[in-house]
Parts: structure tokens; sequence; C-alpha cells
């Protein structure tokens, strides 16, 4: 059908199922802008295919695999918001490939635990990890404007409507990632070459923009999801509370209705009232769930 390039051209009555791909940012602890679109068009079958920590290969491979699993057409509706580039993801059938050459397992397979990641940033990979080798901005940042700019071929000319959003523009990549602070690395080349992206994306500004160009404010402070309730150890969570999701909707062009607007204070004053990260998470009635999903992935 068509890739929308501003949130007016979009008309949800068309649509009856929506789709969404993404990162945390588009999944998360509390709603993300692709519950609040969701929640606003309650006519639409809404499935989110987003995971967190997954960058730009993840998005892509489902994007492809969704069009031909679910049989995407005219009356779909796909939103993405595409990842910070400095992530090495992959999909994985077992545990490891020594153990599945020694114990040739069942394939594992249509979960979301298939897709894992060696780290979120260069700056955790230099922490963290012992394999330094491919961790470098500018080989990311060419590997990621060419995913989108293929994505973005693809769905001009698919039969469904899609829309996709930069969370981080290419050129605040490095301003992300905490390796790069004052460093100067001059890519505005690879910039340029991609610079006709920014006029295919529904948002002409980012979610990055809207944070203050900045992740270190924190939203909550508590209990992280693998201590238990009783803990001492805290930490913080800097994901963008759902007001923040809605002032970058609506700083886009998407109109907000005044419900939508006190539903997301609501969340946020309960998620700042939550000191575990697992509280909600085992609250059957609370709708966002990151941690125990049980939906079939495609593939």
């Amino acid at each position: 059908m068509s890739l929308l390039t501003e949130f007016a051209q979009l008309n949800t009555s068309k649509y009856k199922r929506f789709f969404v791909i993404g990162c945390s940012f588009t999944e998360w602890y509390w709603p993300t802008w692709a519950n609040i679109i969701a929640e606003q068009n309650l006519h639409l079958e809404f499935y989110s295919f987003a995971k967190p920590g997954q960058g730009n290969t993840y998005i892509s491979t489902l994007l492809n695999q969704l069009t031909h699993t679910h049989n995407l057409c005219e009356t779909d509706l796909v939103g993405i918001m595409w990842s910070s580039f400095h992530r090495l993801d992959y999909y994985t059938s077992s545990t490891n490939l020594e153990y599945t050459i020694r114990h040739r397992p069942e394939i594992e397979k249509n979960s979301l635990h298939n897709w894992r990641m060696h780290s979120d940033s260069i700056h955790a990979q230099l922490k963290q990890g012992a394999e330094k080798e491919g961790y470098c901005d500018r080989g990311f940042l060419l590997r990621d404007l060419a995913i989108i700019d293929n994505a973005t071929t693809v769905m001009e000319h698919a039969p469904y409507t899609a829309f996709q959003m930069y969370s981080i523009e290419p050129e605040q990549q490095n301003s992300y990632d905490p390796s790069f602070n004052n460093i100067y690395r001059d890519n505005s080349d690879a910039i340029d070459t991609y610079s006709h992206l920014q006029h295919k994306m529904v948002s002409k500004t980012s979610l990055f923009n809207e944070m203050g160009n900045t992740y270190t404010t924190p939203t909550v402070t508590w209990i992280p999801s693998n201590e238990p309730e009783d803990s001492s150890k805290k930490e913080v969570d800097c994901h963008p509370p759902s007001s923040i999701y809605c002032q970058f909707l609506q700083n886009n062009g998407y109109t907000l209705t005044p419900r939508t607007l006190d539903k997301c204070k609501f969340f946020d004053a309960k998620i700042q009232k939550t000191t575990w990260s697992m509280q909600l998470q085992n609250n059957k009635d609370w709708p966002y769930k990151v941690m125990m999903q049980n939906k079939d992935w495609p593939l």
C-alpha cells in the first residue's frame, strides 16, 4: 500500500491488524508508543513482536518473516521503531553450537528466547565481554543504515501500510553509547549517503531527542527482576516513561485523546510507586509483560 511519512496520513479505520517490531523502546514494563496507539484504536488486533535488547538485524528479519507467516496484506498496519545501532543480535536454535553437535537436541523454535545478543552497546562489551573484534561504531553505522535502507524499499512496495521511526538518529548513536562520550568521530560521509532515510520516517525527531539526548535520567529506581523482592540491590531504569512517549507522538503529529494522556499519567504514577520490577510482571491484571511472553514467534 504505502510507507507513511507523516502521522497525519494515518487513518486507522482502514486497518484490521496492527503489527509492531522493535526493542525495549517498543515493548517494556509500561506503555510505549506502540501500546498508546493500539489502545487508542481498539478495533485493531494488536500484535507486538518487539523484544527488549534486540537490534536492527532482528527487526528487519522479523519484518520479512511476518510478511510470509502472517500474510500481511492491505488491511494490515505495521509500525517499526528502529533500535540503537551498536548491538550484535543473533538467532540460536539451541544452547550453543558445541552442545548441538554433541547431543543433537530437538530444534528450539518459535520462541522469543531464540533471539539473543552479545551486548547492548560497545560500552557494555568493553566492560564485560572477552571478545572485542567486530565492535566498531562505523561498522555498526554502515550495517544498520543499509538494513534500514533495504527495509524501507521493501515497505514502500509492500501490500500493507507501514511507518517507521528512529529511536536514536544515526548521527546520535555515539552520544547514546557511553564509550564515545566527548569523542569526535567523523562519519559524516555515511550519514550523508543515507540522509534520504530521514524523509522516509513518520517522525521528524527521535525518541532520544524527546529524552533530552541522554539516557541517564531514571524513570524509576527499583529491585532488578533477577533479584528476590527483599533484595537490597537496586537499579535505575532510564527507559522513557509513558508521558514522554505521548510527547514524542504529539510532537510528531499524532493526535492523542485526553483519556489517553490521563491514562499514561496514571501508569507513570504507578511505576514510580513500584519497588521491584517483577511486581507488576507477576500481577495478572498488569497488561504490559516483557518477561513472560508466551506467544509464538514466526520461526
